[in-house]
């Protein structure tokens, strides 16, 4: 079967079955922009929430402690104004078990890494922060696409879609830019990017070519 043959019966109207790469970032609504930056912040403050929990059963308790913080700093530890130490000192008494000094509020990479130290805890945060921004962007790109299928609402995006054909039309352009491969390669260049955006969790794929396999609803859309 052809790229061209393949088809996929939408509730909505297809938009283009395989939108290159600028146009799914140019159709992008501001929901789809508010969710990549909110995924964006949500990496890092996860990594902060992940200690930022007291454990107050073990305070002065004797237990066993469930895991071992070494402060390199722990000597130099003040009370702040709220009367609370800044790190953790643990107490072992010959038995094994550990009287808690003090429990404060660590953050996620402490809990992990104690002796990373602060530029172990901002690279996480970095690193955090990066795989949010990548995670929201590919879930935004996935939105976006999903409305060019017409898998979703998408009258905005057929109104867009309409205004850009015709101004492509007029100025006697391409509808889908200029082919830069023969048809064999932009076959194969469709088949493997095509609903590419299902495959994220696997392999991040973009289409970045220009070809005249996009099926669509419209006539103006639709390849010769």
């Amino acid at each position: 079967m052809s790229s061209a043959e393949q088809y996929i019966r939408t509730e909505f109207p297809v938009i283009d079955s395989d939108p290159h790469f600028n146009r799914v970032i140019s159709y992008m609504r501001g929901s789809d922009v508010v969710a990549w930056g909110g995924l964006t912040a949500a990496a890092p403050a996860a990594l902060l929430a992940l200690g930022n929990q007291p454990s107050d059963e073990y305070n002065n308790t004797g237990g066993i402690a469930p895991q071992v913080f070494i402060s390199e700093r722990s000597d130099e530890a003040k009370d702040d104004e709220e009367g609370e130490i800044s790190r953790t000192l643990y107490l072992a008494d010959t038995s094994g078990h550990v009287n808690w000094e003090a429990t404060t509020n660590t953050t996620g990479i402490e809990r992990v890494r104690p002796a990373a130290g602060p530029k172990g805890i901002n690279f996480a945060l970095g690193l955090a922060t990066a795989m949010g921004f990548m995670g929201g962007f590919l879930y935004s790109y996935q939105k976006s696409s999903l409305r060019f299928w017409g898998w979703e609402e998408n009258v905005r995006e057929q109104a867009m879609n309409r205004k850009e054909m015709d101004a492509r039309a007029a100025a006697g352009l391409p509808a889908y830019g200029e082919p830069t491969m023969d048809e064999t390669a932009q076959a194969a260049a469709a088949r493997n990017s095509k609903f590419a955006a299902l495959k994220f969790a696997a392999i991040p794929w973009f289409n970045t070519t220009n070809h005249k396999y996009h099926l669509a609803d419209t006539t103006p859309n639709k390849s010769e």
